[in-house]
């Protein structure tokens, strides 16, 4: 089978993970990464694959010949990115979030649309194992229905003003870096909240650096979810179900595996690990939509991702988080 041909914009943190997870797919094959600085690039280049360096983005785009793109960028370079690469009809997957808001994400997926050309936001937990068991249970009945996702993305990260964290030029705060995660399994378990009121404490940036949030849903069901890059958490998350609950091992969003308690019976622990660090199983799926001719994924569609950037643009309103020129 031919290899799909991957592209990588920004050797980050979170670009060495999925590197290393995309060689573990027998049909993909790095070819190319592009950061501002070549030497960066060189050195991420040397160590996935022999990829070709780019200095520039646009030459990548323009001149890499690859078939995706994995763009690892910060948040507010998403949006021009994955326009250029899809009106070249690269075929793009987007770090979460895709982009500031509702409005820019809609600008995407109207791009995919016009050019016929996959875009999916890269919601890597969506796709890990112990998120499709729990989706198993949840959809089988055995446990009744989910009235309450509690669940939580926390971690300490130091107080910079010009970190990607704390800058509001490059989309700082928690609640679209991390709070994502937390929302986004309410989100997939209950459906777009009926209200929502959250809360958070401001730094002197603008950037929040913690969010609490509680969503609230017909049937008297809810979440209450945290985020914060103040403190450490072992991040749990419980789903409360009328039979029972599901545990889902710390760290949840990575979980390689769960705890399910039903009611009358003996805990069930269910191992059923990642491959790799879990970056695989979207890569996987992207490949699947590409060789069907998809432009999304029926398992994270274009309206899940602008349902859950709009979830986040009213929590952001809430608790205070703007960015100057873009909302």
């Amino acid at each position: 089978m031919e290899k799909v041909k991957w592209g990588i914009l920004g050797p980050g943190k979170i670009a060495e993970k999925f590197a290393r997870d995309l060689s573990l797919v027998d049909d993909a094959k790095l070819v190319a990464v592009a950061s501002r600085s070549l030497d960066r690039a060189i050195a991420f280049g040397s160590r996935h694959s022999n990829a070709t360096p780019y200095q520039s983005y646009e030459s990548l785009i323009l001149e890499g010949g690859i078939d995706i793109m994995y763009i690892a960028t910060p948040h507010t370079f998403h949006l021009d990115q994955t326009l250029l690469c899809l009106e070249n009809g690269i075929a793009v997957l987007c770090e979460k979030p895709a982009s500031l808001n509702r409005k820019e994400v809609q600008m995407m997926v109207d791009a995919s649309l016009h050019n016929q050309t996959f875009f999916m936001e890269a919601l890597w937990t969506r796709f890990i194992p112990s998120m499709l068991k729990v989706l198993e249970i949840v959809e089988s009945g055995e446990m009744g229905e989910v009235e309450q996702v509690e669940a939580e993305f926390c971690f300490s990260a130091p107080v910079d003003p010009l970190s990607r964290l704390y800058n509001m030029d490059l989309g700082g705060g928690s609640i679209l870096d991390i709070g994502i995660y937390p929302a986004f399994l309410a989100y997939l378990l209950l459906g777009k909240p009926e209200k929502i009121k959250a809360s958070g404490q401001i730094y002197t940036t603008g950037a929040d650096q913690t969010c609490t949030m509680n969503f609230e849903y017909s049937g008297k069901k809810s979440a209450a979810l945290h985020s914060a890059i103040l403190f450490e958490s072992n991040m749990p998350a419980r789903i409360t179900m009328s039979k029972g609950y599901i545990l889902m091992q710390p760290r949840w969003h990575e979980a390689p595996g769960l705890v399910v308690i039903k009611a009358g019976y003996e805990p069930e622990t269910i191992s059923c690990p990642p491959v790799g660090k879990g970056f695989s199983h979207e890569i996987m799926e992207c490949h699947r939509c590409l060789r069907s001719g998809k432009i999304e994924s029926h398992l994270w569609s274009h309206s899940n991702s602008l349902d859950l950037i709009g979830i986040l643009d009213e929590v952001r309103r809430q608790v205070g988080v703007f960015y100057k020129g873009r909302d």
